[in-house]
């Protein structure tokens, strides 16, 4: 659903951008599988987010514990090092 907004219209409910342990990043939110699912990523162009750590939320809480942590050091190598992200282009009817 993301894909077929513009960027400008990326806000809540759909993604939140994150502060204090996890600042510098943002969360797309939504449920499946009655789960909260919350991929961290960043923007990463004028209309382009990478995602860089898949968590889930359980009690306000991110599952793992350390995802935070863990999405902005892959933050920061994908940024010194744009080869490893991949290009995902979705087709929109």
């Amino acid at each position: 659903m993301l894909a077929q907004l513009d960027i400008s219209e990326w806000r809540e409910p759909l993604i939140k951008p994150l502060h204090g342990e996890g600042d510098g990043l943002s969360e797309i939110r939504f449920l499946a599988a009655g789960v909260q699912q919350r991929p961290l990523g960043f923007r990463s162009g004028s209309a382009e987010f990478t995602i860089v750590f898949w968590a889930i939320e359980k009690g306000d809480k991110f599952v793992p514990r350390d995802a935070c942590r863990r999405a902005l050091e892959r933050k920061a190598q994908i940024l010194a090092d744009r080869r490893l992200s991949n290009a995902l282009w979705l087709a929109l009817e």
